[in-house]
């Protein structure tokens, strides 16, 4: 089989990734699988059983041949420790194919460790669509949500607690919503992003200067350096972003200039960015590390607004290095200063550049280079420990295995996930569901839902906030607002994912303009600055706290006010194995003064099974997965 290689899993992501995988050049891949059982369980309390949380594994010996040898605990994992004579009992299968290191990796998620028997299980007790009314709400509130203005760099700036996650949300929030709390709050916060700009003349102007302000100025995550990054982050996605709702803004265009050539300074002949640089004496941070991420993506943003040709053809120098020396074999850089960018989420982010980049060259090389991202960043979600019904407690509090299961949630990074588990902010649900769509490999498909379904014991049931980390669960009223900003991030990733199954389960007669993926966290869009297609007819989403009620937590919904404001659209959808049954009762008194119910109903989509147009009220009927689409006269 000539000499095993190691293309794209390093050994040191088996904490997350559920087998070792070793593709041999004349394309056989082998897995060595631990057996599928339950890991420890730090938020339940369960002790461990036998099966091992990792396998090593080496593979061909001094003659290449293909001979491998499993070993078990890995040293200087959880349960390495032992003493003389104790037992060491852990199983293992392999498998051995004639197919690429997908297919297999696959196969282990699927058939051995049964991911998508867990959306038999799954099931929500409040719908994310009740979380986002939830969150809206509480983010309205200056107390609760921690929302303050302060002084710095000359400018009054305004955040919710000390950090601007996702411009593009808020601004969504306040045009879609309607929201006056939010809509008075928008000065502040794009003040909060042009003072993270340099402007001052020198090595650093046009750049970002890190990721949070204080009264002193600003600073990154950690260390004293500056990355080009950043600059795409905290400047250029955010002003692309706000630049949509508000596209004759001429300062904003002029800061996502300077933003612009600022990166075109520090790219390189290649295409490549240095990883960062200190910010006193300007010398590389990283000489060690190599950028790839998608630091490119500013300069794509900035084509996008400023119609300049050179962003676009230096966007596509950078992605083609980005895909010649990272993404084709396998290397990537995380965004976590905390973590010393180890591998994170970026990979996700990767992926969303590369669509992005493909829509508007139409170059295949991008496709396939968001493909291949997508599929590396599968290999992140957790599939194992198998899902359960089994009854677990906190304390005296009763609940199922899946409802604390960590199966289907993505990591944050490496080092963060082995002591905290993974996270709550699903960012690439929504990319997920688009990546199905282009590949229809049902694992994206399976692992999005898997996300998304079933995860309110970690949520406030107030606030509609979720923890961020999984162990965050052991203290959950600390832990659900500890960090006020990511509702913004909740509210992002929720409405991207619910589109993109609209867009699915349309067959693509569901679609609404979207903007750009938000700084850090995932690949998550903007959407909300342009009306959408709901089968031919133009409509505005809404976002109206309470103004949809459903007596089944199983059904999504989103909605959508037509042009002319006469007609609400009401896009429902299952998100079961099983068939479902609801009941809407809408209060359009949100949308007509002392309106309360409605003329009439039709169905663009389904079946209306009974509507009471006085009481506002619709009955509906669904198949698995399946979606109704309501037309309302008001």
């Amino acid at each position: 089989m000539g000499i095993p290689c190691v293309p794209m899993l390093a050994q040191e992501r088996n904490t997350m990734t559920l087998c070792p995988l070793y593709s041999s050049k004349d394309g056989y891949t082998l897995a060595v699988i631990p057996d599928p059982g339950t890991e420890t369980d730090p938020i339940a309390g369960k002790a461990p059983d036998k099966s091992p949380n990792s396998l090593g594994l080496s593979l061909a010996n001094r003659h290449n041949e293909l001979t491998p040898v499993v070993y078990h605990p890995v040293l200087g994992q959880v349960g390495a420790k032992h003493k003389a004579g104790d037992e060491v009992v852990f199983g293992f299968r392999y498998t051995l194919k004639n197919s690429g290191w997908f297919d297999v990796f696959q196969h282990a998620v699927n058939d051995v460790f049964a991911l998508p028997s867990s959306l038999d299980l799954l099931t929500n007790k409040v719908s994310l669509s009740e979380r986002v009314s939830r969150l809206q709400k509480f983010l309205r509130k200056d107390k609760e949500s921690s929302w303050k203005t302060w002084q710095s760099r000359g400018e009054t700036i305004g955040a919710n607690g000390s950090k601007i996650a996702d411009a593009g949300t808020m601004f969504m929030i306040a045009r879609n919503g309607q929201d006056s709390v939010m809509s008075s709050r928008l000065h502040y916060v794009r003040n909060y992003k042009m003072i993270q700009q340099q402007t001052e003349p020198g090595y650093f102007c046009g750049a970002a200067l890190g990721e949070y302000a204080d009264i002193d100025g600003v600073e990154s995550e950690r260390g004293n350096w500056i990355e080009p990054l950043h600059t795409t982050y905290y400047t250029m996605v955010d002003f692309g972003n706000m630049l949509l709702f508000n596209p004759d803004d001429k300062e904003l265009l002029e800061r996502l200039r300077m933003a612009g050539d600022r990166l075109l300074a520090w790219q390189k002949d290649d295409g490549s960015f240095e990883v960062g640089y200190d910010r006193f004496s300007m010398k590389p941070s990283f000489p060690d590390l190599k950028d790839y991420r998608p630091t490119w993506y500013g300069l794509y943003i900035a084509y996008k607004h400023l119609k300049d040709k050179k962003y676009l053809d230096a966007a596509c120098k950078g992605a083609d290095w980005q895909q010649e020396n990272g993404v084709d074999k396998g290397y990537y850089l995380g965004v976590c200063g905390d973590g010393r960018n180890i591998w994170d989420f970026c990979t996700a982010q990767t992926s969303r550049a590369y669509m992005d980049l493909y829509e508007i060259t139409g170059n295949k090389a991008y496709k396939q280079a968001s493909i291949d991202a997508a599929m590396i960043y599968a290999t992140s979600i957790f599939t194992n420990p198998v899902m359960t019904d089994e009854t677990k407690y906190i304390g005296e509090q009763a609940y199922k295995d899946w409802e604390l299961n960590q199966t289907g949630l993505g990591v944050e990074h490496i080092r963060g996930t082995a002591v905290n588990g993974p996270i709550l902010i699903s960012s690439y649900a929504g990319l997920f569901v688009k990546m199905y769509e282009w590949t229809e490999e049902p694992v994206f498909l399976t692992m999005a839902r898997a996300a998304s379904i079933g995860r309110n014991a970690f949520v406030d049931q107030k606030s509609g906030c979720a923890v961020y980390y999984w162990h965050g669960m052991n203290e959950l009223k600390k832990y659900s607002t500890m960090f006020p900003w990511h509702a913004y991030w909740q509210i992002g990733w929720i409405v991207d994912y619910l589109i993109a199954e609209a867009g699915l389960r349309s067959d693509s007669n569901i679609s609404f303009p979207y903007g750009y993926m938000t700084p850090k966290v995932g690949p998550h869009v903007t959407y909300g600055f342009a009306p959408g297609n709901i089968y031919g007819k133009k409509a505005d989403l809404l976002f109206r706290p309470d103004m949809v009620g459903c007596d089944n937590p199983e059904i999504e919904f989103l909605t959508a006010l037509s042009e002319n404001g006469t007609k609400l659209y009401l896009i429902a959808m299952c998100q079961s194995n099983d068939s479902q049954s609801c009941t809407v009762t809408l209060d359009l008194s949100q949308l007509v003064a002392n309106k309360t119910g409605f003329r009439s109903a039709k169905a663009l989509q389904g079946k209306i099974i009974r509507s009471a147009g006085k009481k506002g009220q619709i009955k509906l009927d669904f198949a698995p997965w399946g979606m109704n689409v309501i037309e309302i006269s008001l």
